[in-house]
């Protein structure tokens, strides 16, 4: 695979890694297996698309196997901070049948199904990731039962089905910089009521392991206070200028009406 540098547009900022970034991070031995590296915004994860060809049960010349993917998967996540799934294609027609399953499903569904990923186990059975739409939680089922009926119809089976939850219920990491940058400096429960006024769904749990994220990235640091601050590193990240539309402004107008 020719790795190609590009950024993913992710919430109105340029996304953390690019795919030159994720690669230089795979071991050389394993690199060749990697036909394709993206980048999923719902979730922030990584997708490895892997040949279901290049796979046995034992490592041999010119084939690797699941136990090393699954090694894989665990180094990236620890040395990313992301979530890494592997996508085991089984036809050069894989995106095609992929991109049709998605299309069908939201033409039935009105475009509720936001992103469809298919992973192929074997010749016959397949993985699935599906996200939808916030209303579309409520068909879950429906759409699941019309997913098995055009594998059915596909003569393929059904492995795992796993639901990804919609990027409109939980803030993204770049979203987070910037509110960060505006509110700072502010500790970790005020962040929490503050952005779930935005974000209802959101947990002290869960904003506490996303600071975290941003701190290994040297992006935000932790001061003694408690108190989170940008890096100078996070403020090259953080779109800034005179536009109306600027953090700099934002953080302007906070200051104003903070009580000191």
């Amino acid at each position: 695979m020719r790795s190609v540098r590009r950024y993913v547009k992710y919430g109105g900022m340029l996304a953390l890694l690019d795919t030159d970034e994720i690669m230089e991070s795979i071991d050389g031995r394993l690199r060749k297996f990697i036909s394709d590296v993206r980048f999923r915004p719902s979730d922030e994860a990584i997708l490895l698309y892997v040949s279901r060809e290049k796979i046995s049960e034992k490592v041999q010349t010119g084939f690797t196997s699941e136990r090393q993917m699954e090694n894989l998967k665990k180094r990236l996540k620890n040395k990313l901070s992301k979530n890494v799934e592997v996508i085991f294609t089984l036809l050069e027609t894989h995106q095609g049948l992929e991109d049709a399953f998605h299309q069908m499903i939201n033409h039935r569904f009105k475009g509720e199904v936001l992103s469809f990923y298919m992973s192929f186990v074997n010749e016959k059975n397949v993985n699935a990731w599906i996200e939808v739409t916030e209303s579309g939680k409520e068909i879950k089922e429906e759409i699941e039962r019309y997913y098995l009926k055009m594998l059915e119809e596909a003569e393929l089976l059904s492995g795992f089905i796993q639901w990804i939850d919609s990027s409109c219920e939980l803030p993204s990491l770049p979203w987070l910089l910037r509110f960060l940058k505006v509110r700072q400096p502010i500790n970790l429960s005020c962040l929490v009521k503050v952005v779930s006024n935005d974000y209802p769904a959101i947990s002290k749990k869960w904003l506490s392991h996303k600071l975290d994220r941003l701190r290994k990235k040297d992006l935000i640091m932790r001061e003694k206070s408690g108190n989170y601050v940008l890096t100078s590193k996070a403020l090259s990240v953080v779109p800034a200028g005179a536009k109306y539309t600027s953090s700099d402004i934002d953080r302007a107008l906070a200051l104003g009406r903070r009580k000191w």
